[in-house]
Formats: structure tokens, C-alpha cells, sequence
């Protein structure tokens, strides 16, 4: 083996040990808040029948829901983790962080590729790997739809710099392009990371540019199917109802400033982390924190245009962020407010620029080793460690956040107290503890707050049904069935109970609105 091969090997180990310590004990996590939805509750990923289902229907269909995403290659991978592990959390873990560890190892090979530089690289990855952002990415299981985009985005990236030396290549950067479309709508921006790639190598030119065209088409084709055959919800607007962040431009843009501060700090200092942060809509520029985002956002724009003619990797990692964030950001009003998970692809672009800084600590210090002998380290490499040790205790205590749900919910409503659908989600887990009294009150608590879910009057008839308060529980049933009729669960509840008490009619026209829920 060479030299050089050894020193890859090295630090592909020294990655992967640092990631099996970061996230081990996050394996026995139990599932939480969505993965009532994704996992336990879709039948559509415990039958091989349904796989046309799966490509053809919205992503929470198999919990008949309606939801506007499109995503059957996430739901392909759950599939497949559950004709091996069944219902076994470990297995879904298992899955995210394989990929994890997987998208940290082709982000060695493909900034190598770019930068010619391994200790840049190894920076970068090991980062990467470790940086506790991501633990709502990995962690939280329904999230597996970021770390599948990255694996298939990286390829469809390295595949395509390997067309330079055969063209054969091609063809599975494009099938990669396409897999990654089918995984998350988010990385539908990796065209444009192809352009930036080449105009980073000095590559881009008019003769190059029929090598796009096809990305660019598949693209087009992508958006044209989801703005019709696939608009499961005939709209782009994750909000029911047009409000004043829906319906003014000037202030998603000035949200979306007030969102990059709280990113750059979680970036940069990894503390205080939430999950389901508090909408706010920042309606004026002259916010303190629009302002100092927007002047910052200036000084990081004006020192990538100056490294243009130097070095580019900060122009690189700049416009890999941003262009990488653009589907999430919010100023098109098809997602909500600032979420952690959504750093996982773009957060590559500040990897890049954090390795080229560490880089240049190229200072050896000498440390005696063995009978007068003295090993040579390069400087960056203690720093380095010290910052992945820092990052991986962040990581650890992360995890156990998310370790149950009632110390994760309850963490949430801390900082948020007004969730409905986190109070919701609390009483569910008070209940399956046998916490009646508590989990009541918590949905009661919900609906006070929000009484659009159909699910929490559901849960709360349950809850009235093992406690044997039966006209209570018909109560509940009846007011799910009112804000969505059909809402399935809602209605085989009612038939069970009109079954028992021998109500013949009730229970028919129950059945045959079950029926007609299962048909469409």
C-alpha cells in the first residue's frame, strides 16, 4: 500500500471512530413526533405491494394524509429497513447513520477531487461528521430524507468530475441526479452546484455548457411533474391560508436575513439548539437582527468575490451555501421558518471554508517520541482534534435530547409553550405510560390552543375509551370527523364502538365511509 493510500486509510478510520463515538448511544432512541406518521403507522413500507403506492401517491399517504411532498425513495429506504428489522428503531438509526458516515466519506473524495489537498479534506469531513447541527438530520429518524439526498447528490458531483477523463460517466451522474429529485425536492438546486463546480475549476466555458443541459432538463421536467401531477395539495404554499408572511415578499426576505444570524450561530457555536422554534415574521429591515445578518451577509460576499481571483474555495463554500439553502429559505413561501435539518447539504459550503483556514496552520511542533527521536505534527492537526473532541461531546449530549419523548417534548414546550401539536405529542407519550390524568390535560391543553388536528380529539377518544367514558369518546371521534372527514382512524373507532353496542346502521355508514377513504 502507498503512502498516500495509507494516509487516505488513516483518515477514513479517524473519521469513522469519531462518528460511532458521537453517535452510539443514540441507536436505542425511541421514535418520535413524525415517525408516528413515516414509520409506525405506513403500511405503505411494511408491504412490497405497495411500492406503486410509493411512486405514485404523496409521502404521507400511507397514513392517509394528505401532505405535498414526494419523496418514494425515502419511503423505499424505510421499506427496505423494515423487511429486516421490522419495527426495531435500531434498524431506522442504523440507516441514517450509515448514510451519515457514508456522506462524510464522499465529501473526503469529492473536495479531494476539487482541491487537490487531503488535509482540507480531512477537515472538512471529519467536521462535518461530527458537528452537532446535524443530530436533527440524523437523529430524528423521519429525517432520513437529508442524508439520502446528500449520498445521491455527492455521487451525481463526483460522477460528473469524472467525465472529464470518460464520458461514460455521465450517464450515472444524471441517474444519481434523478435519485436525488426522488429522495427530498430540496436538492433540485444541484444543477446549479454543477455550474459552480466547473466555474471553481476554471472549467466553465460555452463548449462545456451542452454537458448541462440535460441536468438542467431533468430540472425542468421535475418541476413541471410536481407543479402537476404530483401537486398532491394544488398548491406550493406549505400554509393553509394566505397571512402576512404568505402575502409580503419584503418580509420573508427580512425573516430569511433574521434566520441566516440564528444559522451562523449554530454554526459557529454550537449551543442552544430547539427543535420547532417559534414562527416569527419579521416585518421591517431595521430589526437589529435583520440588520447585523444583512451587513454580515455583505462582508462574507465581499470577501468571496475578492478570493475569485485567488483561491476560490471561500467564493466556493459561499455560493454552495446559499445557492444550497435558496428551497428552504423561505422568500417562495413553500416552507416555514428556520430548522436545523435544513443546514445538512448547504452546511457543506461552510465545512469547505472552515478546512482552508484550519489548512494553513501548516506549523509543526515537535514532540519528543522515542529514544531521542522527535515526531513531527503539523498544527492544524491538534486543533483539529481538540474541535472534533469539542463537537462530538456536543453531539453526545444532543442525542440525549432526543432520547424519549416526554424529556423531548417537554424541552420543546420550555421554549415554546404554545404548540398545539407538541402538547398533542406529549399527551400521547403520558398516555402510553398510563398517565391518563396527564396526558388529558395536555390535549385539552392542545385544543385550547389550536383545534384544527383531528388527531389530538382521536387521541383523546382513545385515551376516554380505555378509561371507559364511552359517550365522551363518540364526543371526540365526531368533532375529528368534523375538521377532516376522512381522517380513517377516526371513523374505524366509531365503527368498533357502534359494533359493540349493536348498532347496526351507525356502524354500516362508518364502513362504507372507511371504504371510500381506502378507494380514493
Amino acid at each position: 500500500m502507498s503512502r498516500v493510500m495509507k494516509k487516505t486509510a488513516l483518515h477514513l478510520l479517524v473519521i469513522m471512530a469519531f462518528g460511532i463515538i458521537a453517535y452510539a448511544g443514540s441507536f436505542s432512541n425511541e421514535f418520535l413526533y413524525d415517525d408516528e406518521y413515516c414509520v409506525q403507522r405506513n403500511p405503505y413500507i411494511k408491504d412490497l405491494r405497495h411500492i406503486k403506492e410509493i411512486f405514485t401517491k404523496n409521502f404521507a399517504a400511507g397514513a392517509y394524509r394528505v401532505d405535498n411532498f414526494y419523496r418514494p425513495l425515502h419511503q423505499l429506504a424505510y421499506l427496505i429497513v423494515y423487511q429486516i428489522f421490522g419495527l426495531n428503531v435500531f434498524g431506522y438509526h442504523l440507516l441514517n447513520f450509515t448514510l451519515h458516515l457514508i456522506n462524510a466519506f464522499l465529501l473526503y473524495f469529492f473536495t479531494l477531487t476539487l482541491f487537490k489537498k487531503r488535509a482540507m479534506s480531512f477537515i472538512a469531513s471529519l467536521l462535518f461528521l461530527v458537528h452537532p447541527i446535524h443530530t436533527e438530520a440524523i437523529t430524528y429518524i423521519s429525517n432520513t430524507g437529508d442524508p439520502l439526498i446528500m449520498f445521491f447528490g455527492l455521487l451525481t458531483l463526483i460522477f460528473y468530475l469524472k467525465t472529464d477523463k470518460n464520458l461514460l460517466w455521465y450517464f450515472p451522474s444524471l441517474a444519481c441526479f434523478v435519485a436525488a429529485l426522488l429522495s427530498k425536492e430540496t436538492i433540485v438546486i444541484l444543477p446549479f452546484l454543477i455550474v459552480l463546480a466547473d466555474l471553481y475549476r476554471g472549467e466553465l466555458s460555452i463548449r462545456r455548457s451542452a454537458k448541462y443541459i440535460p441536468f438542467f432538463l431533468v430540472m425542468g421536467c421535475y418541476i413541471l411533474a410536481r407543479l402537476t401531477v404530483f401537486n398532491f395539495s394544488n398548491s406550493l404554499n406549505l400554509f393553509k391560508m394566505g397571512n402576512i408572511y404568505t402575502q409580503n415578499l419584503h418580509y420573508r426576505i427580512f425573516t430569511f436575513f433574521a434566520s441566516l444570524l440564528e444559522y451562523y450561530k449554530l454554526l459557529l457555536f454550537p449551543v442552544g439548539f430547539k427543535f420547532d422554534r417559534s414562527m416569527t415574521v419579521f416585518a421591517s429591515f431595521f430589526l437589529p437582527q435583520v440588520m447585523i445578518s444583512f451587513v454580515l451577509f455583505l462582508v462574507f460576499f465581499y470577501f468571496a468575490c475578492r478570493d475569485f481571483k485567488k483561491d476560490k474555495i471561500i467564493f466556493l463554500g459561499f455560493m454552495w451555501f446559499f445557492i444550497s439553502l435558496a428551497p428552504v429559505s423561505g422568500i417562495i413561501p413553500v416552507t416555514g421558518f428556520t430548522m436545523e435539518h435544513w443546514l445538512y447539504f448547504p452546511s457543506i459550503g461552510f465545512f469547505m471554508v472552515i478546512s482552508f483556514f484550519l489548512a494553513k496552520l501548516k506549523t509543526n511542533i515537535n514532540i519528543p517520541f522515542h529514544k531521542n527521536r522527535e515526531l513531527s505534527v503539523k498544527l492544524y492537526i491538534p486543533v483539529l482534534l481538540v474541535i472534533a473532541a469539542i463537537f462530538t461531546y456536543l453531539t453526545i449530549q444532543r442525542n440525549k435530547d432526543w432520547k424519549e419523548p416526554i424529556t423531548f417534548y417537554n424541552k420543546i414546550i420550555k421554549h415554546n409553550p404554545g404548540l398545539a401539536r407538541v402538547r398533542h405529542n406529549l399527551a400521547m407519550a403520558y398516555g402510553n405510560l398510563g398517565l391518563f390524568d396527564m396526558a388529558e390535560k395536555q390535549y385539552k391543553t392542545a385544543i385550547y390552543l389550536e383545534d384544527n388536528y383531528a388527531e389530538t380529539h382521536y387521541n383523546l377518544a382513545l385515551l376516554y375509551i380505555e378509561k371507559d367514558m364511552i359517550p365522551e369518546a363518540v364526543s371526540e371521534l365526531n368533532k375529528a370527523i368534523a375538521i377532516n372527514d376522512n381522517f380513517i382512524y377516526a371513523h374505524i373507532t366509531l365503527k368498533e364502538i357502534y359494533e359493540k353496542f349493536s348498532m347496526t346502521d351507525e356502524a354500516q355508514r362508518e364502513s362504507d365511509k372507511i371504504n371510500g377513504i381506502i378507494s380514493n
